[in-house]
């Protein structure tokens, strides 16, 4: 095998046995990270300008590398102190996206909620916060943001169908099942039930119930006679089962009520506080039309 130098001619020009014998000088164990035998670089050569070259982008590549590896993060080793731990768990979550600023860290009303879910921003900015503290990356918060969105969104909604479902086929049943008066009767006995046993709160919403009217400066318009003005009582529209799941009622509990009622208070005169003469009159009037008619026999509460 000839030397090296004696394959390289006077104009720089390599011999075709340069590269066996600059191999040599490589050592009889070498072998590429590619896991050849031979060094490619040294096969491409075929004159000084390009050992040069090689020689020059092989540096140019180990100054890159020396520079990624002091970027890298290198796990701690076994015995490492607590502040190493500390200094590689945030400096691993700032390069995942955490930046331990809550304004990165947005929660506001989403744009596509159903009419009445409510919205708890509180919690939500609790979240946010935690996630913030926690080094959560900001990419992560936001798909978690729109995940739980979207299960609250999707939990309602059924919700909603199921509710819409039962109170529809708790209204048949009953309709199926009763006659219009038998379910005027019915919601009147459910009213006596309210007026007779439930707080002055849920009482205002059936018995008295206020319109809750505001002015544009926010505040409650009265009526004629200067007190707030007032809603439908349940006793002129007994037999709306919408009205009474407005108030709180479904179709169950009005039935439930008036069968409580029809043993309880269906003989006593209706009170009800501001409209109680209204009330008397109405009963009044249900009596009348009972005398005169059979038909109406079952109206009467």
């Amino acid at each position: 095998m000839p030397k090296m130098m004696d394959c390289i001619g006077a104009d720089g020009v390599f011999t075709g046995e340069f590269a066996g014998a600059a191999m040599t000088h490589l050592g009889d164990g070498y072998v590429e990270a590619s896991g050849k035998e031979r060094c490619k670089a040294i096969d491409d050569v075929h004159d000084l300008g390009g050992l040069v070259k090689v020689a020059a982008d092989g540096r140019s590549k180990i100054t890159k590398l020396e520079a990624q590896l002091g970027q890298a993060m290198v796990a701690p080793a076994e015995g490492a102190t607590d502040a190493e731990k500390l200094a590689y768990r945030q400096k691993l979550d700032t390069a995942r996206g955490a930046t331990g600023n809550l304004d990165d860290y947005t929660f506001a009303v989403p744009d596509n909620l159903p009419e009445g879910l409510p919205f708890d921003e509180e919690s939500g900015k609790g979240l946010a916060a935690f996630c913030c503290d926690n080094n959560i990356p900001v990419d992560v918060w936001e798909l978690l943001k729109k995940v739980v969105t979207e299960n609250a969104i999707q939990s309602f909604t059924t919700a909603r169908t199921q509710e819409e479902e039962g109170f529809t086929t708790a209204v048949k049943a009953i309709t199926d099942a009763n006659q219009p008066d038998a379910i005027t009767k019915m919601g009147r006995l459910a009213f006596k039930y309210v007026d007779k046993f439930c707080s002055e709160e849920v009482k205002e919403s059936v018995v008295r119930p206020l319109t809750g009217e505001k002015d544009v400066a926010g505040k409650i318009i009265n009526g004629p006679d200067g007190q707030p003005k007032r809603g439908v009582s349940m006793y002129e529209i007994p037999h709306d089962f919408e009205e009474w799941r407005k108030r709180g009622f479904g179709p169950e509990h009005v039935q439930h009520m008036a069968k409580v009622a029809e043993v309880t208070v269906a003989g006593e005169s209706k009170t009800g506080g501001p409209g109680s003469a209204e009330v008397s009159a109405a009963d009044k009037f249900q009596d009348a039309c009972s005398a005169k008619s059979p038909a109406m026999q079952t109206v009467k509460a």
